[in-house]
């Protein structure tokens, strides 16, 4: 048995810290008690960097912004958490009251532990609208209540665990007649994917489906019970194409493709991409990559508008390759096209040095707008766009050129560096990305 890379032993490694400390923080959340450590705890600059790091909890500051982002004191927020209360903002909009409304949502936070208040050191704050009239409309998970937005103990309808991947658009997926638009969310760290039919009005809104789950309630990889024909792991991708809901399930190592957007708790795929049924979860159906398989898909992207005129690509990051389907996919079928490596058949990723316009380490996203492939070359640190139908990438963003992958070029963040894009979405001749590593989304556009 081969030995596994340092890369394997290092994500290996990551992911068992972080499931350590989301387990020793859904524990601290069950009681009182335990929340109230948890503000000690988290008061300490390192541990709460920590926390941050691994996406446990979102480091926003705790005052109040204005509407037109002028200047809000922290003051203010001090001494309401003195007498105890949680701050809680709500978009414009939001229906009083209606947050709690839904037996999935629980009862609002407890008030702050009084030994805890006044400790906050306070300082007045400007802050500057640089928004450009952009504006949080709804807020979808749990409140965070003294700037602390941590994993519930208990999954819900309307709250969230690190979420990977997002759709909000027409139902078919394309434009065509008037009708709402729904919302997809791959919520990761719950394995399930939320639908709304409507764009949600009020912040908190539960949602009215939920895959991979018999329940809002419950969690955990399959479903909690190794059902891996209803149950997901570490769901990363969605998208509405074709009038079809595409869910990239990633620690599954398959694609599920649902005809129409699912109603239901339950559902089960209409088709099934990279295992040859829904009870298998090996990595590349359990042998070598090849044009039917995947290893930890975690993208998907659609071009064309209906039936055989349309395309689908999967950002098959473990396997350092995309594969495509020139014609949608209505069985098992193998893919017809692979793009970042020779051949259906290899699997690797170059090492740091030297790279080529065809070959890929990590892609994690890609998306295209139907003559324009974009993907996310996570590990070489640069996105790559193809013309289609050419095998090598005809420009490159965030190096040089083809050759260098390294960091922000080695020497230091500029406007046109990359480090670690994480996600990207391109349209009408602009490209937003996810630089991940920077902190940061840059816009590109075509001149």
């Amino acid at each position: 048995m081969p030995e596994p890379s340092f890369e394997a032993l290092a994500r290996a490694v990551d992911a068992a810290h972080r499931a350590g400390l989301v387990t020793i923080v859904r524990r601290l959340r069950a009681d009182d008690a335990g929340r109230a450590l948890l503000f000690e705890l988290v008061d300490d600059p390192l541990i709460r960097m920590l926390f941050s790091l691994h996406g446990i909890i979102r480091t926003d500051a705790p005052a109040g912004v204005g509407a037109a982002g002028e200047h809000v004191s922290h003051e203010a927020a001090a001494r309401e958490d003195a007498n105890g209360c949680w701050p809680r903002q709500r978009a414009r909009g939001t229906r009083a009251g209606r947050s709690h409304d839904h037996p999935a949502v629980g009862d609002p936070p407890p008030r702050r532990p009084g030994h805890l208040a006044g400790r906050r050191q306070v300082k007045s704050v400007t802050f500057v609208n640089a928004a450009g009239g952009w504006r949080p409309r709804t807020w979808l998970g749990a409140p965070a209540p003294g700037g602390l937005a941590l994993p519930s103990a208990q999954p819900t309808a309307s709250w969230l665990y690190a979420p990977r991947g997002v759709y909000l658009g027409p139902r078919s997926g394309q434009a065509g007649p008037p009708g709402p638009d729904v919302l997809v969310v791959a919520d990761t760290g719950n394995h399930r994917v939320m639908i709304w039919n409507e764009v949600p009005e009020w912040d908190e809104q539960p949602c009215d489906v939920v895959l991979g789950q018999p329940d809002a309630f419950s969690e955990g990889p399959a479903a909690g019970r190794g059902d891996t024909k209803t149950g997901l792991n570490l769901p990363t991708g969605v998208l509405m194409h074709d009038g079809r809901l595409i869910v990239a399930d990633a620690w599954h190592h398959r694609v599920l493709i649902y005809d129409r957007l699912p109603e239901a708790p339950g559902a089960l795929p209409d088709l099934i991409l990279g295992q040859p049924d829904g009870f298998s979860r090996d990595e590349n159906r359990g042998g070598p990559a090849g044009p039917a398989s995947f290893r930890w898909p975690h993208s998907i992207a659609g071009a064309g508008t209906s039936g055989a005129d349309t395309e689908l690509y999967i950002a098959d990051a473990g396997s350092h390759r995309v594969p495509g389907w020139t014609a949608r996919p209505d069985t098992d079928t193998p893919a017809d096209q692979v793009i970042g490596q020779p051949d259906f058949g290899t699997a690797t990723g170059l090492p740091y040095g030297p790279q080529t316009a065809d070959m890929l380490r990590f892609p994690y996203a890609i998306d295209t707008d139907g003559s324009t492939l974009t993907i996310a070359d996570t590990a070489n640190n640069r996105i790559l766009l193809w013309d289609r139908p050419d095998p090598r990438a005809a420009a490159v963003l965030g190096q040089p050129g083809f050759g260098p992958n390294g960091e922000n070029h080695w020497t230091g963040v500029t406007r046109d560096s990359l480090c670690w894009p994480y996600g990207l979405s391109l349209s009408a001749g602009r490209l937003a990305i996810a630089d991940s590593g920077n902190n940061r989304v840059v816009i590109w556009e075509r001149e």
